[in-house]
C-alpha cells in the first residue's frame, strides 16, 4: 500500500496523533498555536559546531491533558548508536514549551537510557502558557547547563517533570503541549506517570517540543525515513517509479544516499544517489526499477543502507504495483474515517457530493463514522486495525492509497486508479426475501479478464472474495464546521455556514459483511471473462429503519493484496412502504388475490392488475382477471377494479 507516513506540508492541524494518545490516557484539544523553529543558539566558540536535537518537522503545537492526575516525566532519547558518534561533544541546553497549569514547580533532567539512573536534574519554577479563548500562547523553557554533560557513548534520555495536580475538563489547564505530527521514531514521544518513585513509560504518539543543544566536533550522522511513494499502477512495459522521503534530524549534511529495488524478491544493482539535505530538513530519493514485461501484480521493494558511503541502519518498504495494459473499467472506492465532531470533516461531504454530480459512474464513496451516532463500530476498527487511520478526515482508495477527501484529490484517484485499469469486474441486484423488508439476497456475478498463462506469478495466484456494504442516505445529525468565516478557506460552501449546521447525511455506512470479503462465493481459481454467480444474503441493522433510503455496494477484493479490484454500487430495492405510499388512497375495492404453488390469482371485476417484486420491480400486468405464474417468493400486488378503485396487497408464492 502506497503511503506517505509524514509530510510536513501536509500535517492535519488538531488532530494528527489523537489515537495514540488516547491508549495512554491523553486528552488532546482543538487549540493551537505556531511557534517559530528552535533558534539555533551560537555556540561558545563562534568556531565550535552545535547540533540542537529535536524530533519535529512542523512549527504548529497544541496542548493536551492526562485523565490521570499525579506527577509526570516527559522524556527525548539520544540512543546509544548516535550517542557513540557526540563522544567528547557536550550538551549544553534543555528546551521545551509548556502549556498552562496550575503549579509551576517542576525540574530538567539527564538519565542513563529511559527510566535509569539519574545523570544530572535541577530543580526549576515552569514558565507556565496562557489560554484565553482558544488563543493559546505556550510558555518557552530555556534551560542552560552550569556544568555540561560530556557525552561518553551510553544512551541518555532529556527531559521534564511536572504535576498534573487534579483531573478536570480539557478547558482547565494544559500541562503539556506537543507538536501536531506523528511520531518519527521510538525516541520522541516518551511519557511517564510517576507513582511511589515507580515509573510507567508508554509512547504518546506525537513528538514533544523537547531540544537539546549539543556543542563540539563530534556530532551525529543521522538520516530517518519518513514517507515513501511509488507508482500505484503502471502501464506494461515500463519502469516503476519509487521515492523515499528523508529527514536529517542529525548535526552533520548528508550528500549521499545508497540504495536498491526490487522486484518479486530480484533485487537491483545498488546505487549511490547524491541528495544534500541540511540539519532540520527534509529531502526525497527518487529511484527506477527495471521494466515490467507482463501484465501483472508486482511487490516492489525499496531499501537505503547507507547515507554519506557510511552504513545507516537500513530504511525499507515494500508494495503491491499493478502493470496493466488495457482492463475494464474500475470504479474507484473511497473509505472515508469522519465524524460529526471533526470540524475539518464538511472537507468530505464537499467532496463526496462533487464526485456524486461529476462522477457518478466512476467513483463510490462511503462514510464510516467514528464516535458519533452514526458510528459502524466493525467497520471502523477493521480501518483502523490497517494501521493508515490517523488525522480525521482521511481516507484510503481501493486499500491501495491513503488520501485527504477533497474534491481534487478525489479526481486525480480516479485519473490515477480508475478508467480502463482493471483486472476483474462485479455486477449486482438486490431483493427483499421477507415481509418485515429486513433481509436482503444480493444476486450477482464476478469475472476476471486475463489468462492466468499470461500474467505474472502473483496475479495468476491471485483469489477473490466479494464485501458487501450498505450505505443510507439522508441520515439526520449536526455537523461541526470549522470551515465557518472563511478562516480555514472554501469548502464548498460551507464558509457560510455556521461554526455547528444541522444537515442530512449520504453514504452512511450502515454495515459491512465482511471487510476482507466473504470467503466461498466465487471459487480458487476463474478462467478468463466468465461469469461467476453468487447469492448473498444479508439482514439489516436495526438503525436502518423501514422505507430508508440505502445504497448497496459490493466489492471485489482481491485476497493477495487486500486491495479492491473493482466494485459496483445500486440503490437499494424499492420497499414496499414506498409503493403503498403511492398506490394507497382508493376506495374498498372489489377485487380479490391470491397466491398458490408459482402463481398469483386475480378474481372479482378486475380492470388491471400490476405484480411487483419486492425489489419494486413490476415483474407482469393483468388485463382482467386471471392468473400469472411466477418464481416463488414476495410480491406486491396493485389492482384496479371497473370502477376506478385501487388497492395494493402483499401475497407470498411458494
Amino acid at each position: 500500500m502506497k503511503k506517505f507516513l509524514l509530510s510536513a506540508m501536509a500535517l492535519l492541524l488538531g488532530v494528527s496523533g489523537m489515537s495514540a494518545a488516547k491508549q495512554v490516557g491523553l486528552i488532546s484539544s482543538d487549540v493551537l498555536a505556531a511557534i517559530d523553529k528552535p533558534v539555533v543558539r551560537k555556540a561558545a566558540a563562534a568556531s565550535t559546531p552545535r547540533w540542537d536535537c529535536y524530533y519535529f518537522l512542523g512549527s504548529s503545537i497544541t496542548a493536551g491533558n492526562f485523565n490521570t492526575p499525579g506527577t509526570y516525566k516527559l522524556s527525548i532519547v539520544i540512543p546509544e548508536d548516535k550517542a557513540k558518534q557526540c563522544i567528547g561533544s557536550k550538551l549544553t541546553s534543555i528546551v521545551f514549551y509548556m502549556g498552562t497549569s496550575t503549579d509551576s514547580a517542576g525540574s530538567v533532567f539527564i538519565t542513563k537510557g529511559l527510566g535509569g539512573e539519574t545523570i544530572w536534574e535541577k530543580e526549576i519554577t515552569l514558565n507556565l502558557g496562557t489560554l484565553s479563548g482558544n488563543s493559546f500562547n505556550p510558555g518557552e523553557n530555556v534551560v542552560e547547563l552550569d556544568e555540561p554533560y560530556v557525552f561518553t557513548g551510553e544512551e541518555i534520555a532529556i527531559g521534564y517533570k511536572f504535576k498534573a495536580p487534579r483531573n478536570t475538563a480539557i478547558r482547565s489547564y494544559y500541562p503539556f503541549c506537543y507538536v501536531n505530527e506523528d511520531a518519527i521514531s521510538e525516541y520522541c514521544d516518551n511519557a511517564a506517570l510517576v507513582t511511589d518513585g515507580e515509573e510507567v513509560w508508554n509512547n504518546l504518539g506525537v513528538p514533544l517540543t523537547i531540544m537539546a543543544g549539543v556543542e563540539g566536533e563530534n556530532l551525529p550522522l543521522w538520516a530517518i525515513p519518513v514517507g515513501y511513494d511509488m507508482s500505484s499502477v503502471v502501464k506494461t512495459g515500463e519502469a516503476i517509479d519509487v521515492a523515499m522521503q528523508f529527514v536529517n534530524i542529525g548535526g552533520r549534511q548528508i550528500t549521499s544516499f545508497s540504495g536498491f529495488t526490487g522486484v518479486d524478491g530480484v533485487n537491483g544493482e545498488e546505487q549511490e544517489l547524491p541528495l544534500k539535505i541540511s540539519s532540520h530538513r527534509s529531502g526525497i530519493v527518487n529511484l527506477k526499477t527495471a521494466p515490467v514485461d507482463k501484465d501483472g501484480l508486482y511487490l516492489v521493494n525499496v531499501a537505503f543502507d547507507k547515507v554519506n558511503g557510511e552504513p545507516m541502519e537500513t530504511a525499507e518498504a515494500e508494495s503491491y504495483v499493478k502493470a496493466i495494459d488495457k482492463g475494464v473499467k474500475r470504479r474507484v472506492v473511497f473509505e472515508e474515517w469522519t465524524g460529526t465532531w471533526c470540524g475539518y470533516c464538511p472537507r468530505g461531504i464537499w467532496g463526496m457530493e462533487y464526485m456524486k454530480e461529476n462522477y457518478p459512474d466512476d467513483f463510490i464513496g462511503i462514510g464510516v463514522h467514528y464516535n458519533d451516532d452514526m458510528q459502524e463500530t466493525n467497520y471502523i476498527t477493521s480501518l483502523v486495525n490497517t494501521g493508515y487511520v490517523a488525522g480525521f478526515p482521511g481516507g484510503l482508495a481501493d486499500r491501495m492509497l491513503t488520501a485527504n477527501p477533497s474534491p481534487n484529490d478525489f479526481v486525480a484517484l480516479v485519473t490515477e486508479v480508475g478508467g480502463e485499469k482493471g483486472f476483474g469486474d462485479i455486477s449486482i441486484d438486490a431483493k427483499y426475501i421477507d415481509e418485515a423488508e429486513k433481509t436482503l439476497e444480493i444476486s450477482g456475478n464476478a469475472k476476471i479478464v486475463y489468462d492466468r498463462a499470461n500474467v505474472n506469478d502473483i496475479l495468476a495466484k491471485s483469489q477473490y472474495r466479494v464485501s458487501f456494504v450498505i450505505t443510507e442516505n439522508g441520515v439526520a445529525g449536526t455537523q461541526a464546521n470549522y470551515f465557518a468565516g472563511g478562516g480555514y478557506g472554501l469548502c464548498g460552501g460551507w464558509e457560510s455556514y455556521p461554526s455547528s449546521v444541522n444537515w442530512k447525511f449520504d453514504d452512511v455506512a450502515r454495515l459491512i459483511d465482511t471487510f476482507d470479503g466473504v470467503d466461498g462465493l466465487l471459487p480458487a481459481v476463474m478462467e478468463k471473462d466468465k461469469e461467476y454467480a453468487f447469492t448473498h444474503q444479508i439482514k439489516l441493522p436495526s438503525n436502518v429503519k423501514v422505507g430508508s433510503n440505502i445504497d448497496i455496494i459490493a466489492m471485489l477484493i482481491n485476497t493477495t493484496t487486500g486491495f479492491i479490484e473493482n466494485a459496483v454500487k445500486i440503490a437499494g430495492p424499492q420497499r414496499v412502504a414506498s409503493i403503498d405510499a403511492i398506490t394507497a388512497g382508493g376506495s374498498a375495492s372489489a377485487v380479490a388475490v391470491s397466491a398458490g404453488a408459482g402463481e398469483i390469482t386475480v378474481a372479482g371485476e378486475c380492470a388491471v392488475a400490476e405484480v411487483y417484486g419486492f425489489n419494486g420491480v413490476r415483474v407482469a400486468e393483468i388485463s382482467g382477471a386471471g392468473s400469472i405464474s411466477v418464481a416463488p417468493g414476495l410480491y406486491v400486488v396493485r389492482t384496479m377494479d371497473t370502477d376506478g378503485n385501487s388497492s395494493t396487497v402483499k401475497v407470498a408464492v411458494r
